[in-house]
């Protein structure tokens, strides 16, 4: 017999295949070249899907992202961030990553 289950997909997951394990449906903010932006809300928050044409735009983009703090779910070309670890670690779950977090800067000494 045939499994049931769909596996994860082998390349990069779309915004809107992020969107269905999370079971909403995203509003895409961003189409561009080098990346897609997109958003939903469930009842564990508010999410921000990224997808990323190469691997060099999103370390990037998490480089200078994570100077500001935040928790990112980082897999194959895509990120996803939430308010939350908890609300990230559902969704790794099911589609992997990593999760990490960003360095929040308090103030800057003078």
């Amino acid at each position: 017999m045939v499994p049931t289950t769909v596996p994860a997909p082998a390349g990069p997951a779309s915004i809107q295949q992020i969107a269905a394990v999370l079971g909403c449906k995203a509003e895409i903010g961003v189409v561009a070249t080098e990346l897609r932006q997109g958003s939903c809300r469930t009842d564990q928050g508010e999410f921000r899907m990224l997808t990323f044409a190469a691997d060099t735009g999103q370390r990037d983009w998490l480089t200078e992202a994570q100077a500001y703090g935040g928790i990112y779910l980082v897999g194959t070309r895509w990120v996803v961030t939430a308010q939350s670890r908890e609300a990230l670690t559902g969704l790794r779950a099911t589609l992997g990553g990593t999760i990490q977090a960003g360095t929040q800067h308090g103030g800057h000494g003078g």
